[in-house]
């Protein structure tokens, strides 16, 4: 990046961003994709802007991944032999979303499942719900009751949901079999047992977390705790390490498991011939996880930038400045017109101070660099509508720099208007002409 030159010493900041089997919306953020990508399944498309949920889905030889971005808005890309990509036109805004390995399921913001890809037919009293799961050929949903249904390719009994299931509050779907977590948090299992699969552990207690593979089962217990039982086929999806602290969330591909840790960390085990074990050395903390046939994914967190004070300084450097925010961590870098920044302290999650280096006269971008998320403190340029929901507002954080000689169109909001330099301090000529 390059810093704006004019004739102040005024610290401009700006934003940026780069761009799971029922994910929910949750905290938006940065989506991150990793293992294969033989139909393209883990190239981001450009311009993606913040999505709320992620779930990868596929096979072994073709994955797509499908998102639910900051609008509600549906993105999938990847592997499209069987119409898995193409979103009906008429889809509106969606609160929960699900990749199989043929097909894509949603939940729309009417709590009604929409589906595309290979899909038979929905039961027509689906009615409304709150949970869905997309496997091989059959689906599953938790109606509003708490009640599982299921619909589909059902020669492995899959869609055979026991009579005696009760209430649920998760489901999973994986090749040829089904899974559901009750809202006592008792984990049940029903369809192909040839890996073992449906053998639940007698001491797994109660659990919080379910995710069905091709042929292993992994689950988290109250305490956070991961159990991981099935076939393991000398890939290691069962071996879940040593080292792995309490989890909030578990995610199964074909033969590997991927975990977000309460911390907000990510493991994986397993398979990795594609790479789709290999966790991102720049991830950092993270808010939901996917796995697909041989690719994973997950939302990272967003830090965010809200003022920095004093907010201008002489070019020459050495002011102490305080950052606040959101998100920050111990990890975090500041750089400063492209500088980096001395003397870092990263005094909380909302509150970083440093040093001011030595620059040119001018607006300077401030930023908090944490792995692959950097956050910038920010006012959106004009026609940078990014997610294009009809104005720019604070949720484009698609943008690069401000062009102050080219800005013809007006901001849309009080916040926006705000003087894009937020305050001039005159220097002296010296300092002015100084190259």
């Amino acid at each position: 990046m390059k810093s704006i030159c004019n004739r102040f010493g005024a610290l401009l900041v700006v934003a940026s961003c780069l761009c799971i089997s029922g994910a929910a919306m949750g905290q938006a953020g940065a989506v991150v994709v990793w293992g294969a990508n033989t139909f393209g399944e883990s190239t981001i498309p450009p311009n993606l802007g913040l999505c709320k949920a992620i779930s990868c889905g596929g096979d072994w030889v073709g994955g797509h991944t499908a998102v639910i971005k900051l609008d509600g808005t549906v993105a999938c890309w990847g592997a499209n032999q069987n119409n898995q990509l193409n979103i009906p036109p008429e889809l509106g805004a969606c609160i929960k979303i699900s990749a199989g390995w043929y097909h894509t399921l949603v939940i729309d913001v009417t709590n009604h499942v929409q589906s595309w890809g290979v899909t038979p037919p929905m039961p027509t009293d689906l009615g409304v719900c709150t949970e869905i799961a997309a496997g091989y050929l059959h689906s599953l949903a938790i109606n509003a009751s708490g009640i599982v249904r299921a619909w589909g390719n059902n020669d492995r009994a899959q869609c055979n949901v026991p009579q005696n299931l009760g209430s649920c509050k998760a489901i999973s779907a994986s090749y040829y079999w089904s899974m559901a977590l009750t809202t006592s948090g008792n984990v049940q299992t029903w369809g192909h047992n040839e890996s073992g699969q449906q053998n639940v552990p007698s001491d797994l207690g109660t659990c919080i977390g379910i995710a069905a593979g091709s042929s292993h089962a992994a689950a988290i217990q109250s305490n956070g705790n991961v159990k991981a039982w099935g076939t393991n086929n000398t890939l290691g999806q069962l071996n879940v390490p040593d080292s792995l602290g309490p989890c909030i969330q578990i995610a199964a591909g074909v033969y590997h498991t991927v975990a977000l840790q309460t911390n907000g960390l990510v493991v994986v085990w397993g398979y990795n011939a594609s790479g789709q074990s290999t966790v991102p050395t720049n991830l950092g903390h993270c808010t939901s996880i996917s796995a697909g046939g041989d690719h994973s994914a997950a939302i990272q967190v967003l830090p965010s930038i809200t003022g920095v004070l004093p907010i201008s300084g002489p070019s020459s450097g050495n002011t102490n400045i305080t950052i606040t925010g959101t998100n920050f961590e111990a990890s975090a870098t500041v750089t400063i017109g492209g500088a980096p920044a001395t003397n870092v302290v990263v005094v909380s999650d909302t509150q970083i101070t440093a040093t001011t280096p030595a620059g040119f006269p001018g607006p300077a971008v401030v930023t908090v660099n944490l792995g692959s998320s950097t956050a910038f403190y920010y006012r959106p340029s004009c026609g940078s509508d990014v997610d294009n929901n009809g104005v720019v507002d604070s949720a484009d954080l698609g943008i690069v720099l401000l062009d102050f000689g080219n800005c013809s169109e007006s901001l849309t909001t009080p916040q926006e208007q705000e003087p894009l330099i937020l305050q001039a301090v005159e220097l002296p000529t010296s300092v002015l002409n100084k190259k």
